[in-house]
């Protein structure tokens, strides 16, 4: 019999744990309830543009504005 060969295997390394901003977190959130709501269909929001938005928008400065619910969400980003 022939002794086991012990190869080195490279250890892929998780990527780093990041503490989620609670502001970008909720927004998130709306914009996933706007998509399975008729949230985005009542409003006419273009939830295209809405992503578009949120990815390009100063989250802290809507938060402070009072940015909540979906509504008032599209309202701030689509003035």
């Amino acid at each position: 019999m022939m002794p086991p060969v012990v190869t080195q295997q490279s250890k892929v390394s998780a990527p780093p744990q990041t503490e989620e901003d609670p502001i970008e977190a909720h927004m998130t959130m709306v914009l996933a309830e706007m998509k399975d709501t008729k949230a985005g269909l009542e409003h006419n929001v273009d939830i295209e543009a809405l992503d578009v938005a949120l990815l390009h928008s100063d989250h802290k400065k809507l938060a402070a504005k009072g940015v909540e619910t979906e509504k008032s969400l599209a309202m701030v980003l689509l003035w």
